[in-house]
């Protein structure tokens, strides 16, 4: 090979390297970086998590006991996402500012099937009022991931990554200024009632039983 051959393929191999070690530092943050750099973020990165979404949060639940902020952490070869997710708290949320994702489908003014997830969520977070039904204004559009705890962590990633992508391409698309805010809704199972003992107060033992499987470390 000659000095010029050599050149060429050093050069190549140069940029192939830059466009990687470029590519690794993108990184975004839902809802934004400010709030990220602002919190004290524990991250939990969940492509090393496996098993069922209960396990997952277990670990939520024991950063926001500290007082901290968990994050959800996606990464391939290509970027880092970000997630700083918030929970129904209790709270006074107007149905019309929530865009539930399930599994299959997503549920808003109307039904749509998950294939329809960025038409949908286009339609949800630049309403601006003009359908009563879908949200106010983007800042008070929220995404709500509905979870079973019984489901897998891979279809709770899974969803993560198809509704991060969607608003990427929708905020690409778009001179509008936009912010995912993106929601967990968790579902865990009933148990079945029990056998009841004859002068047992039946909802005492249902309720206790049911702290007992809640499978969450601390009372609530």
């Amino acid at each position: 090979m000659n000095l010029k051959n050599t050149i060429s393929v050093l050069f190549i191999l140069f940029l192939f390297t830059s466009c990687k070690e470029t590519a690794l530092k993108n990184e975004t943050y839902y809802p934004n970086k400010e709030v990220y750099l602002e919190s004290d973020v524990v991250v939990i990165n969940i492509d090393s998590l496996e098993g069922k979404a209960l396990d997952f949060f277990h670990e939520v639940y024991d950063i926001y006991y500290d007082k901290k902020t968990p994050t959800i952490k996606i990464q391939n070869d290509f970027s880092k996402k970000f997630i700083i997710p918030g929970f129904f708290d209790g709270g006074l949320y107007y149905k019309r500012n929530i865009l539930d994702v399930t599994t299959d489908l997503i549920i808003s003014d109307t039904t749509y099937h998950i294939s329809e997830l960025k038409e949908a969520l286009k339609n949800h977070l630049i309403n601006y009022g003009k359908n009563p039904k879908l949200s106010d204004s983007p800042d008070r559009a929220i995404v709500s991931i509905k979870i079973d705890t019984t489901e897998s962590i891979a279809n709770l990633k899974s969803r993560l990554i198809d509704v991060t992508q969607a608003f990427d391409e929708i905020a690409n698309e778009t001179d509008e200024n936009l912010e995912l805010i993106l929601f967990l809704d968790i579902h865990i199972p009933l148990p079945p009632f029990l056998e009841i003992p004859q002068g047992t107060f039946k909802y005492e033992l249902y309720f206790a039983e049911f702290g007992g499987r809640m499978g969450l470390k601390k009372s609530l």
